[in-house]
């Protein structure tokens, strides 16, 4: 338990630090918190090639063609997958690297993929990188195969009420007005 005299010192030591105030300061700050990008709330890390992301993302529209918010929302859940698994092979990569840098932990990495391979290392301090680093690849490639499957049952049913005829419903479309005679006619709520 702190003393009173500690709580007051802490308090005034509090007024000194404001935080970063310089623009450079807040974006450096704001990624304290990552520490190998595997899970990182913004897909593009600092240190990533912007050009690369988006001609992945111009890659998958070509190939999946989405219409509709629900399969570009389905659309980019898939891109922001592909890409984090493109990162856990470059991470995958730079661990399996045999160079002079590997074992010399005072050197500062060069490339970005010794940066990544360094900072996964470093998170994964208590637990073996290359197994930690197969559960989070495991896991993307299940929400990448879950979500592109996702996607091809919605594209399917879209076509599906596309080729339906005027005044016909199609077969995964509701049929209100059936529904609601036969709720009417039970009589129990």
């Amino acid at each position: 338990m702190a003393t009173e005299a500690q709580m007051r010192a802490n308090a005034a030591n509090a007024q000194h630090s404001t935080g970063p105030r310089t623009e450079e300061g807040k974006e450096a700050s704001a990624q304290n918190a990552l520490r190998h990008g595997m899970r990182a709330a913004s897909i593009l890390l600092p240190e990533e090639d912007p050009a690369l992301l988006a001609e992945l993302h111009a890659e998958l529209l070509r190939d999946l063609r989405p219409v509709g918010s629900m399969q570009n929302l389905l659309f980019d859940r898939m891109v922001a997958a592909a890409w984090r698994l493109r990162r856990a092979h470059l991470i995958e990569r730079g661990i399996l690297e045999r160079t002079a840098e590997r074992y010399d932990p005072g050197d500062h990495a060069k490339t970005f993929t010794q940066q990544l391979r360094r900072k996964f290392q470093t998170a994964c301090q208590s637990a073996d990188a290359l197994g930690k680093l197969s559960r989070y690849e495991s896991t993307i490639e299940r929400s990448l195969h879950r979500t592109m499957a996702e996607l091809r049952r919605v594209q399917d049913a879209t076509d599906t009420r596309e080729a339906a005829p005027a005044g016909t419903i199609a077969p995964n479309e509701p049929n209100f007005a059936a529904s609601d005679n036969a709720a009417g006619s039970s009589g129990a709520d």
